[in-house]
């Protein structure tokens, strides 16, 4: 729900405080069209694989066919996915030479969507059962993350 001083149409600056470009470049991991909610939440936990402990992780999924309508490319860098889910790294895109226009863009069109969570409890069995079932290599995770949910 948006603030009521917002005018309508209009993004909050707030929108953008997790959206930080590195080298004037943004990383996304491209969802497939015939993605389930399952899929989605491998992708979200492969990324929260990363952490040194378990936390609610926020997330959004949004339609990029907009994209490059304003300048803005997605390309394709499966090379550049670090998370420990060799499917998931396979996904990797950048959006790359950002500009801060592009990135005012780039947030009226994720502020179509819903942010979404994973919370603590939820997340901690999901990562359990990435590393169960092999899809979490364990060897690129952090040992405390790995103590905390039970799989050292």
């Amino acid at each position: 729900m948006s603030p009521p001083w917002l005018s309508p149409g209009a993004v909050p600056a707030s929108a953008v405080a997790d959206l930080r470009p590195y080298s004037n470049e943004l990383s996304f991991f491209e969802v497939p069209d015939d993605a389930d909610n399952a899929f989605i939440e491998r992708i979200v936990v492969a990324f929260a694989a990363k952490r040194d402990k378990v936390d609610k992780v926020g997330y959004i999924v949004f339609d990029g066919a907009a994209l490059p309508g304003l300048g803005l490319n997605l390309v394709p860098s499966p090379g550049a996915g670090d998370t420990p889910d060799a499917v998931v790294n396979a996904l990797h895109c950048d959006l790359p030479q950002m500009t801060g226009q592009n990135l005012l863009d780039l947030v009226g069109v994720m502020s179509g969507s819903a942010p979404l969570d994973i919370l603590a409890k939820r997340l901690t069995s999901l990562l359990q059962t990435g590393v169960d079932n092999r899809h979490l290599d364990k060897s690129r995770m952090n040992r405390k993350l790995l103590t905390e949910i039970g799989r050292i």
